[in-house]
């Protein structure tokens, strides 16, 4: 059975990996002596605080390389390059051909020189597989002048930025491509060259240890093994963690417990057969209250539904399957879009499972992520309709997260459930933030247009703008004339805000939000629209002053979407379904309008099917009797 993945959205939800997960810079290079690397010594050498490799003034018969010594898997590096004509790059996970003396090397290259800049190659193996936007990547670099390139390799994915610009994202999807090797400094063979590298630094990533348990001591579910071979590749291509699956818990005791971060548990069985011993079962809940992760998947809700001390933990307990394996797919309401479990799960999305109904579970003790559409809940029997099929919660120090989704093999191959499942895992790691404020009343799982399509609706300009709205046929609202702001009816705390853009060539617009009206601009948080505006290089996706997107997403005078979600200290940006911004910002402002800029008399920008979903308010708890 094939195993997806899907790469791209693997790649969003890892964009921002918290500082406390990769190790300390440390650097490759003394500034003083070619220590710890190896090349031809009558073509490299240190000037002036830097490693310069010349092939002048004969040029060089073929590639040759300055190679590091030591290997390295899952990391960024940051380094400073001057290239003096000719071509070079950057090896990474790489290794050496030929004889010894060649200093020949094969693998990924960040590649340099006119016209490579910024391209992901593949040294003697595939060769290109990135390609950068000339154009673009063009208007970022510096000719014959120092320039900084940064290489995210963690897991299967690699990003090249330089001089801050995106320029290639890539995920490979060949697992025998070797993930850690060697870092190399490239020599061009051919026309006489030159190359100046300093401040070549690295941090190496730390990856957490998972145990993925599948011991069966009551149903035993035909997916269990298809289900560790999916979540060592999670583990894998995130590069986050090392999943150790095992059908048994021989692990689970106060000893084999210290050197884990996580338990994961695909199991069956209550106080009398699951094999743990009275004492090792208070350990496990211990161990998860003194800080660790605990997730939970499917029937691991039908495991110690007799034992208190674990429903208490993992949240609730099997009480039958009204939807069966067999049944109609149904609907998945996303009550928390903010949160990592849920970034990749689409509006309106339904899955064929086995769907579990739930005793010892209270909306008042968990935060719930997805629930079951309230069109598919005609079949369950609990009393208030509330069917929960994701949740997280803190337990003391530790983090939980579960879920009821897994009984099927084609569910573990879907990739939006394994990409699902990978956002739950890395919420308990803490790789990526997500709120976890239980007793939240289930939100609407609708829509509303803010605009008619005939008026403004009582949306209003700021009180001294001199630009002029209107609704065109077809229903654009617009602006003209001098800079202005329009602002929404009413304020808005958490939601899910989306409205389709186009902006003109050399045009500059925003989507404020969380804003209150100013003397000349809104203050609150912007979500910029921006395809070619030469006065700031911040494009559309960024989260204005908090994380800057500077490549190109879309073209001018282009319809695209552009969403904003935002929930407590958490805001997120997508732009045409890709995660752009992914930041806690510190909440100075918690509520406000919605608010569209008009900057400038060449700015030409029009919003159309401009809608919002209102979401709880994080401050205050609402009992499931509140829906």
């Amino acid at each position: 059975m094939r195993r997806k993945l899907c790469p791209s959205i693997i790649l969003f939800l890892l964009s921002a990996i918290p500082a406390q997960l990769v190790s300390a810079e440390v650097s490759l290079f003394d500034g003083q002596s070619l220590k710890g690397w190896k090349g031809k010594t009558d073509l490299w050498s240190v000037k002036d605080g830097a490693i310069v490799g010349s092939t002048r003034p004969n040029g060089a018969s073929s590639n040759t390389f300055l190679i590091h010594e030591k290997p390295f898997e899952d990391f960024v590096l940051t380094l400073e390059f001057k290239l003096l004509g000719g071509n070079s790059g950057v090896q990474f996970r790489s290794s050496q051909v030929e004889k010894p003396e060649d200093h020949a090397v094969a693998g990924y290259q960040a590649d340099m020189g006119e016209g490579w800049y910024g391209s992901l190659y593949d040294e003697r193996r595939r060769g290109m597989l990135a390609e950068s936007n000339k154009e673009w990547t063009s208007r970022f670099q510096k000719k014959d002048d120092w320039n900084r390139y940064e290489i995210h390799a963690i897991g299967n994915r690699i990003t090249l930025r330089l001089n801050g610009l995106t320029t290639a994202e890539y995920v490979e999807k060949d697992d025998s491509v070797a993930r850690k090797g060697i870092i190399a400094l490239q020599l061009h063979g051919g026309e006489p060259m030159e190359v100046h590298f300093r401040n070549i630094r690295i941090a190496e990533k730390e990856k957490k240890k998972l145990l993925y348990v599948t011991t069966a001591a009551g149903f035993a579910h035909s997916s269990r093994p298809l289900s560790r071979d999916v979540v060592k590749k999670l583990g894998r291509d995130s590069g986050e963690f090392e999943a150790v699956a095992t059908d048994t818990t021989e692990l689970i005791h106060p000893q084999g417990l210290e050197g884990l971060d996580a338990v994961m548990f695909y199991t069956t069985g209550g106080k009398d057969a699951f094999p743990l011993s009275p004492a090792n079962r208070d350990a496990l809940i211990a161990w998860v209250k003194s800080g660790k992760a605990f997730i939970g998947v499917h029937s691991a809700t039908d495991t110690y539904a007799d034992w208190e001390p674990y429903w208490e933990m993992i949240g609730g307990s099997f009480d039958g399957h009204p939807w069966n394996a067999g049944d109609p797919a149904i609907g998945i309401d996303v009550e928390d879009p903010s949160h990592p479990a849920a970034i990749a799960v689409p509006g309106g999305w339904k899955i064929q499972d086995e769907i579990y109904q739930l005793k010892n579970w209270s909306r008042d003790k968990v935060h719930v992520i997805l629930s079951m559409n309230d069109a598919s809940a005609g079949k369950g029997s609990r009393k208030d309709k509330d069917y929960a099929i994701a949740w997280c919660k803190n337990h003391e120090k530790g983090k939980v997260f579960y879920t009821s989704l897994g009984h099927r093999e084609d569910v573990w191959t879907n990739p939006v459930y394994q990409e699902h499942l990978l956002g739950g895992i890395l919420w308990t790691l803490g790789a990526a933030p997500g709120d976890a404020t239980p007793g939240l009343a289930k939100p609407s799982n609708e829509f509303t247009n803010l605009f008619d399509g005939k008026t403004l609706s009582d949306w209003t300009p700021n009180d001294r703008d001199k630009a002029q709205w209107e609704v065109i046929e077809g229903g654009f609202v617009t602006g003209k004339g001098d800079q202005g702001h329009l602002f929404s009816p009413k304020e808005y705390a958490n939601f899910h805000y989306k409205a389709e853009v186009n902006i003109n060539d050399k045009g500059n617009s925003g989507m404020y939000f969380r804003a209150r009206k100013g003397r000349q601009w809104p203050e609150g948080y912007e979500a910029q629209v921006n395809s070619t505006y030469e006065n700031d290089p911040v494009k559309t996706g960024s989260l204005y002053g908090i994380k800057k997107v500077f490549e190109q997403l879309v073209p001018p005078d282009t319809w695209f979407t552009q969403e904003v979600i935002a929930y407590g200290d958490l805001i997120i940006i997508k732009v045409n379904g890709k995660v752009t911004a992914r930041e806690v910002v510190p909440n100075k402002w918690a509520r406000g309008r919605f608010a569209f800029q008009h900057h400038d008399p060449t700015c030409k920008v029009q919003y159309r099917n401009v809608m919002v979903r209102e979401l709880p308010s994080l401050d205050q708890k609402k009992t499931a009797s509140a829906r």
